[in-house]
């Protein structure tokens, strides 16, 4: 079951995205698989060092408190595109319709 994560990348300053996945070795696939040149333009390659990355469990809740809700959020998800959403519900409704997907190809 997919839940939600909280990465931190440190570098020279911190920069929060929040990804959906079933584990946490899941999340840390798909912050590497991603490419978070594209996310994070003013960090250079070099700086992207696992120990720059913080990778946690998170709620809703958090996300609301970090003001992800409110800049755009993004979101990665595992076979779902790099989406970029306005709001929580468009990514619920995302995730819900690509799960949906999932159980009737099967």
């Amino acid at each position: 079951m997919r839940r939600l994560w909280r990465v931190t990348i440190t570098t020279r300053g911190e920069a929060t995205l929040y990804l959906a996945a079933d584990s946490g070795a899941d999340a840390e696939a798909l912050v590497w698989g991603a490419n978070l040149r594209e996310l994070l333009r003013d960090v250079s390659p070099a700086e992207l060092w696992k120990e720059n990355v913080e990778l946690e469990p998170a709620t809703w809740e958090q996300a609301a408190v970090d003001g992800w809700l409110h800049r755009h959020p993004v979101l990665l998800a595992g076979p779902l595109p790099l989406t970029l959403r306005d709001t929580v519900e468009d990514c619920l409704i995302e995730l819900e319709e690509a799960t949906s997907e999932e159980v009737v190809a099967v």
